[in-house]
């Protein structure tokens, strides 16, 4: 069974190649960001965080802003 940080990863790197920057998008590295949270992976976290955080810089997010925003 493929697991759902392998699918996560897929879909941030296709969204990336394809430079699709919406909503959706804010999801994705929340939802990548979530999975380094619960895996101790500090590194590939700060990765998607500096992708998050410029979607956020041009007023793409999503509902769970205010709590990524108090990681930064």
């Amino acid at each position: 069974m493929i697991s759902n940080a392998w699918n996560a990863d897929l879909l941030k790197k296709d969204l990336t190649v394809q430079q699709i920057k919406n909503e959706f998008t804010a999801r994705v590295y929340e939802e990548n960001i979530r999975i380094c949270l619960e895996s101790d992976d500090i590194n590939y976290f700060n990765q998607c965080q500096s992708q998050l955080m410029d979607l956020y810089k041009h007023n793409i997010s999503s509902e769970n802003r205010c709590v990524l925003d108090s990681y930064g």
